[in-house]
Parts: structure tokens; C-alpha cells; sequence
């Protein structure tokens, strides 16, 4: 699971629905894993939007496996 200090956002006019958006995204990415046929969801901790350079190890090994099935 990503996680993230929102501090910077407290005072800012996005905060509160930056904050409400965030807590959803892993509910979403269930939600869309359950939609997609012989889809899996791996979640990378500490990851942003690139987690193909951030957590590349924690990225690749999954994937190979995936793409191996």
C-alpha cells in the first residue's frame, strides 16, 4: 500500500478532497482488479506513479510471473 504524508496539503484548497480522493484508490484498484478477467493486484509500498523506476524489483518479479502464467 502507497503511503503518503499530506501535510503539505492541509492547508492548501485541494487538502480535504485531495485527502478524500487518496483514501479511495485502493478500494478502486480492487475494484477494477475484480472487473478485469485474470487480472492481479500487487500493491508496491511506498510507490508513487512510476513504480516501474521507483520499486523496480518490487515492480518486475510479479510481472514476470504474471506474464509467465
Amino acid at each position: 500500500m502507497v503511503s503518503f504524508n499530506f501535510k503539505m496539503f492541509e492547508n492548501n484548497y485541494y487538502g480535504e478532497k485531495w485527502n478524500a480522493d487518496f483514501q479511495k484508490w485502493a478500494e478502486l484498484g480492487k475494484k477494477t482488479q475484480k472487473a478485469i478477467p485474470n487480472s492481479k493486484l500487487v500493491e508496491v509500498a511506498n510507490t508513487g506513479h512510476l513504480p516501474h523506476i521507483e520499486s523496480f524489483d518490487q515492480f518486475i518479479k510479479p510481472l514476470i510471473v504474471f506474464l509467465k502464467q
